[in-house]
């Protein structure tokens, strides 16, 4: 039963208080048995003894209201600066889209490598500025073969050919690069160009050694 229940987490967190699951768990029993003071007390005393897990200050968040969610989230960023968890968490707290993106900004400051921030701002941004973020995330992270998909796909066609030199070369076993190469000039109508691309392609790869069907091309 629940006391039983409650009894058993206490000394577990007890024994163990760097334990943040622990804490989280006893925090959703007081909240499962509609005590909702007890909880948010329960999880702070977790955020005290588990101040570098993400989880357990996304849990206290959760059960604060929004404007004590905002607070303690900023703490936790102070904490764990390098969490995209909490960076992410902290975005999805805000109502005004602008702030959003001030965030995951700011976020990006302190992870640059993170694919999962770089993804999370660019999808928060309308075509021109999502063009400069994947601009800029290309070269933080030259081996995400999406990312200069995504920018070639932004941009005009002189620049997106730009964009997929430059991917080939920090990609060269990469297929889809030259797969979007070969649509790229599908899309201008030259469809000499295309099996060109399509040639050149299947010959870089090869030395490589980095094969695909040529019906497999064709079928791309």
């Amino acid at each position: 039963d629940i006391s039983r229940a409650r009894l058993l987490l206490r000394s577990i967190t007890k024994a163990n208080p760097s334990n943040a699951f622990g804490w989280i768990a006893s925090a959703r029993l007081e909240e499962y048995d509609q005590k909702p003071v007890e909880a948010r007390k329960i999880i702070m005393k977790g955020v005290r003894h588990c101040s570098t897990s993400p989880d357990v200050w996304i849990e206290a968040a959760r059960l604060h209201d929004k404007e004590n969610a905002k607070t303690i989230i900023a703490n936790a960023v102070r904490k764990n600066p390098r969490s995209v968890k909490i960076w992410v968490y902290a975005s999805y707290l805000e109502d005004d889209l602008e702030l959003k993106r001030l965030v995951l900004r700011e976020a990006l400051k302190h992870n640059p490598q993170k694919l999962k921030l770089w993804k999370a701002a660019i999808e928060l941004e309308e075509p021109t500025e999502a063009r400069v973020l994947l601009r800029r995330s290309v070269e933080c992270l030259p081996g995400e073969v999406e990312l200069w998909l995504a920018l070639a796909k932004l941009e005009p066609y002189n620049q997106a050919k730009s964009v997929l030199t430059k991917a080939r070369a920090a990609n060269p076993t990469d297929v889809s690069i030259w797969i979007t190469a070969a649509k790229l000039e599908e899309t201008q109508g030259d469809y000499n160009k295309v099996l060109e691309r399509i040639s050149k392609g299947i010959a870089s790869l090869l030395s490589y050694q980095v094969t695909l069907p040529r019906e497999k091309w064709l079928a791309e």
